[in-house]
């Protein structure tokens, strides 16, 4: 005997071990990544006036930033834009290097 069931979505999104899962897959990275990178930008505003040196700095975001990305990175098939890495490559950097100049050339080094 077989039932034919018929599930229908009353939410837009459902979370599921941290991720959300939209109806329309087209959504997955604007449900996933924003929220995400709009929390880590508030922190990091909250953080920067604070008197940290370097190495504390790189291991905020270390233990903070990184992580969540890259839960996001494995647990979501979704092919990012390189203008998206840049953007967070920006962010980092300007959290990290805020008064010290960088001691060399950034363009020297980047991906492009």
């Amino acid at each position: 005997m077989y039932i034919k069931s018929i599930i229908k979505w009353k939410v837009n999104t459902i979370k599921y071990l941290g991720v959300n899962i939209p109806k329309k897959l087209s959504n997955i990275f604007k449900e996933n990544y924003c929220p995400v990178i709009k929390e880590r930008k508030i922190d990091m505003d909250t953080w920067a006036p604070l008197t940290l040196n370097l190495y504390n700095q790189i291991e905020i975001t270390k233990m903070t930033l990184l992580p969540r990305l890259l839960f996001l990175f494995l647990s979501l098939p979704v092919d990012l834009p390189m203008k998206q890495f840049n953007e967070w490559n920006q962010l980092i950097s300007r959290f990290i290097w805020k008064v010290r100049s960088l001691g060399y050339d950034s363009k020297c080094y980047s991906y492009k």
